[in-house]
């Protein structure tokens, strides 16, 4: 297991397959200087493509697209920040199907 500012990691391997597997369980900062930072940490994880099974999960506290949003508003520019690092670090997103395991303001 590893701890870090922003995630817990475990290590456990499949066992129908029996391939390693890395978890991680984020939780990003709502603003100021920690928010930046794990940012900065997202930007710099190293993912070996063709070696590496990583699962990457939580509460970025970033969204996608304001349609994503549960109100109106929104900030682009917080839009652009997350999916420039989905696409540096080169994450697929699973979609989510419904809200039943999900946390909301509604």
């Amino acid at each position: 297991m590893e701890i870090n500012n922003f995630a817990v990691t475990i290590l456990f391997t499949a066992r129908h397959n029996n391939k390693p597997w890395k978890l991680s369980s984020v939780y990003g900062p709502c603003d100021g200087e920690e928010r930046q930072m794990f940012v900065d940490w997202l930007n710099e994880l190293q993912i070996e493509e063709e070696e590496e099974n990583w699962m990457i999960m939580g509460d970025f506290n970033f969204y996608r697209s304001l349609e994503n949003r549960n109100r109106a508003g929104g900030n682009i520019n917080d839009i652009f920040i997350f999916n420039e690092v989905i696409s540096n670090v080169g994450l697929q997103e699973i979609p989510l199907k419904g809200r039943k395991y999900t946390w909301s303001n509604m």
